[in-house]
Parts: C-alpha cells; structure tokens; sequence
C-alpha cells in the first residue's frame, strides 16, 4: 500500500516485475481489470512502497493486459 494513498486499494493482476540493478528497488506491473493499470514500486531496504498511476494507458495495451 502506498502510504500517500490509503483510501485507495492495491488491487489488480500482476502482469510484470523487474528489480533495480542494485536490488533495492522491485517493481511490479499491475492490470486493474480494464481500467488504467498502475505500478507498484517497492523499497525493500526500507519497506515502503509507492503506487504511480499510468494515466491514458488501459489494461489492454500493457503486456497481456486484459
């Protein structure tokens, strides 16, 4: 969960993941069943974890989106 958006829930179908070239970072590609997918980025030194958006682009144009 992002802490910025608590009210929002992470919720979709992992399509994608790929870490940073360090390890810290893991990031996983989201479908969210049609509407504009989004990507869960995840500090793993600390813990925390950041949603972005990926506005104007639906589900069915990432990577087997549905």
């Amino acid at each position: 969960m992002d802490p910025e958006e608590p009210d929002e829930p992470m919720e979709g179908l992992p399509l994608a993941r790929a870490m940073s070239r360090d390890g810290r970072w893991a990031y996983t590609l989201y479908d969210k069943n049609g509407e504009e997918g989004f990507i869960h980025a995840l500090d793993t030194e600390r813990g925390e974890a950041k949603c972005m958006d990926l506005d104007g682009i639906p589900s069915a144009h990432l990577p087997s989106g549905g």
